[in-house]
């Protein structure tokens, strides 16, 4: 496994470190991926677009919303037409938003670099302790985990109904199974 650079929110030399290396590999399309509620689009993209001077892209206002998923409702034409406006311009387009490396593929194209962005609970909940990924059992089989841990709270707030994930949060667990942006990402930054 490559050598990454890990990210915590508090401190800044390992900010500067990477906004160094950013500078040095002058990338065309910074990829921010990870999961929801971590700061992808209102710290991480801010912070390297007033930085570097770049571009932000957030997938978010792509989504048609309240459909229950996400990468097969994203307005794909208007995101390219966007994306192909941006790239003109000559300057760094930072995309930030869930599922990246699938939504990439599916506008047909390769970030220079890309940050993983999430919390401890899901860094650790993927990874083993030597930096390994965790692929203790099919994806079923995780996903069933996290269903007995999320029930326990479930039962208290909804005795009546038990937990059964669904969702974009399914889709998100499924993508980060098989997908691995975790160990593909150049950076990872814990929120």
């Amino acid at each position: 496994m490559r050598e990454q650079i890990i990210v915590r929110n508090e401190d800044l030399t390992i900010k500067n470190q990477l906004l160094s290396k950013l500078k040095e590999l002058r990338p065309s399309i910074i990829g921010i991926d990870g999961e929801d509620g971590v700061g992808k689009s209102t710290k991480i993209a801010p912070f390297l677009s007033e930085q570097l001077g770049g571009a932000i892209i957030s997938l978010d206002n792509y989504l048609v919303k309240n459909k229950g998923g996400y990468v097969e409702y994203l307005k794909y034409e208007a995101l390219r037409n966007d994306l192909l406006n941006l790239l003109e311009k000559s300057q760094p387009i930072i995309i930030e938003g869930l599922m990246f490396l699938d939504v990439a593929k599916k506008i047909g194209i390769q970030q220079d670099y890309l940050i993983y962005a999430c919390c401890d609970l899901w860094f650790y909940h993927w990874t083993e302790e030597d930096g390994n990924y965790n692929n203790h059992g099919t994806l079923e089989e995780i996903i069933g985990q996290e269903e007995n841990k999320v029930g326990i709270i479930a039962k208290v707030l909804t005795p009546k109904e038990p937990y059964h994930m669904e969702g974009m949060r399914r889709e998100l667990f499924a993508y980060t199974y098989g997908w691995r942006p975790l160990l593909k990402a150049e950076a990872v930054w814990i929120a």
